[in-house]
């Protein structure tokens, strides 16, 4: 079974590739094409294949795209813009405050890990909630 189908895959919306990616994944598994790790390294190659394939092809796209953009196989290209940015750093008090609020986090975090009570300036530091638990997340280096 061929993963990439570049033909096929012209014609299908956003939504229509991700439920057939779904199904497609599930129905090899079931078939016994391969073991599910083989399958998420395949699609991991192929991502990074198509990944740097995008890449050599951004500059002459943008190339393409004139005025309003450009509709190619029911998708729309365009340019747009990420706006201004403003460089905070060049800013002696922005800095001095940016380092505090660092220092600041690391004992929030050393009295939320510690038995101990944490004590800074004669303050109590008292330790903060975890706001996000850890979960777990599939490795793949490739």
């Amino acid at each position: 079974m061929q993963l990439i189908k570049l033909k096929e895959f012209s014609i299908l919306s956003k939504h229509e590739l991700s439920v057939k990616g779904s199904v497609a994944a599930r129905q090899m598994m079931e078939e016994g094409f391969h073991d599910a790790s083989v399958l998420t390294v395949q699609a991991r190659k192929a991502v990074e294949y198509l990944s740097s394939f995008i890449n050599e092809l951004d500059s002459d796209t943008r190339a393409e795209i004139k005025g309003d953009g450009l509709e190619v196989y029911g998708a729309e290209l365009s340019l747009g813009s990420t706006g201004d940015r403003y460089d905070y750093e060049q800013d002696t008090e922005y800095c001095r405050i940016k380092k505090q609020l660092a220092e600041r986090a690391n004992w929030l975090k050393m009295a939320s890990t510690s038995k101990d009570e944490v004590v800074i300036d004669g303050a109590i530091v008292e330790p903060v909630r975890i706001k996000t638990a850890s979960r777990e997340t599939l490795r793949i280096k490739l």
